[in-house]
């Protein structure tokens, strides 16, 4: 997961405008994807501020759509789904899959479900990796705790009870 999470902050390191086009000038951040030279003044974008002003300009479109209007690659914009820095309209057929459940998805990489699901996971097998004894138990009764309360969140009744 980490690697993923390497990949996306390297490729908007590499978006960044560093130096003006016009005249070699050193670019400062003015907001989120929005460039100035120190010198000229002149703006540039990188790769998110490309989306973004394209897509408050004209509204929902297809990422292949988006992708040659911008210059952004479909990869790049993929990623900007999957990370939450773009969403798709409500409104809109198109649609990213749930990698736990396939449900639809405007944005990550998880439905809320599956993603509480990944965490609580994730937690108890954090605490399991310590050879403790006492850290097992722990780790055990919030796994069930948590695991009852969903059910019971979700309107599930326990099997025994009648």
């Amino acid at each position: 997961m980490a690697r993923k999470h390497d990949r996306f902050e390297e490729m908007l390191l590499m978006s960044k405008p560093i130096k003006c086009e016009y005249c070699g000038g050193k670019m400062k951040l003015v907001r989120v994807g929005v460039y100035e030279c120190v010198d000229c003044g002149k703006e540039a974008m990188d790769d998110y501020g490309k989306v973004r002003t394209f897509l408050e300009e004209n509204g929902n479109a297809p990422a292949f759509v988006v992708s040659e209007a911008t210059g952004v690659s479909s990869d790049v914009i993929q990623l900007f789904l999957e990370h939450g820095q773009v969403e798709i309209a409500e409104n809109s057929p198109y649609f990213l899959s749930c990698k736990g459940c396939g449900c639809s998805l405007r944005y990550g990489k998880y439905c809320p479900d599956c993603y509480k699901g990944r965490l609580r996971k994730a937690f108890t097998m954090t605490i399991l990796e310590k050879n403790r004894p006492e850290s097992r138990a722990v780790a055990l009764c919030i796994f069930l705790i948590s695991t009852k309360l969903w059910g019971i969140l979700n309107g599930k009744r326990n099997k025994n009870r009648g």
